[in-house]
């Protein structure tokens, strides 16, 4: 946006403690909820969970595939990571792209033998991002962990014509994370345990 670093200040929220009961289920349930893309960090999860395969737990990513090439080389590190029947990879927002993740999961499923699923979600539709945690919910049983990461880059200069464009891009990466804090935190409740992660993308 044009403004000096030296003119940037943060000041830090303060939280309260959680009051959530800490002790997982077994085996605890990772949900990482961003668009696939390098700077969202998956390939660096996949990897950092291949380190943890001594340990009981399943993980979920969630989200649209924003880079395609790099959504695709997602799916072939996790089909040769250690930990690929452990972790599914449900990211899909666009469902004129079902056609291309379906062959890419027929790929996957044929040719290394994991399980690879499939759910449409768009954060910015705000009652299909509770559907969606609540349908994962039903399907896994139990969710104990849910790390918020769904975000866009596309913000413009402030005073340039750009109000929509800054508008849409602070819906997407405030209102949309309000939306999924809301959510997990709903399903945290009734299970009376679980692990909020939300990594900012303003």
């Amino acid at each position: 946006y044009g403004v000096p670093p030296r003119r940037i200040s943060i000041a830090r929220p303060g939280v309260d403690r959680p009051r959530l009961a800490p002790a997982p289920v077994n085996p605890p349930l990772i949900l990482s909820v961003g668009i696939l893309h390098p700077r969202k960090g998956h390939d660096l999860l996949i990897r950092a969970l291949a380190l943890l395969r001594d340990l009981d737990w399943s993980a979920v990513i969630v989200g649209n595939p924003g880079d395609r090439a790099h959504a695709a080389a997602l799916a072939r590190q996790l089909a040769e990571s250690p930990v690929r029947d452990r972790v599914t990879l449900a990211g899909l927002v666009d469902a004129r792209r079902l056609e291309r993740l379906e062959t890419l999961k027929q790929e996957l499923q044929s040719q290394h033998s994991v399980q690879v699923g499939i759910k449409v979600l768009d954060v910015t539709h705000y009652d299909d991002v509770f559907t969606v945690f609540k349908a994962f919910q039903q399907e896994f049983g139990t969710i104990d962990r849910i790390i918020v990461n769904a975000g866009v880059g596309d913000g413009r200069r402030i005073g340039k014509g750009n109000f929509e464009v800054n508008r849409a891009t602070a819906e997407t990466n405030f209102i949309s994370a309000l939306a999924q804090c809301e959510a997990a935190v709903e399903i945290f409740r009734a299970q009376n345990k679980g692990h909020l992660v939300v990594i900012s993308s303003m």
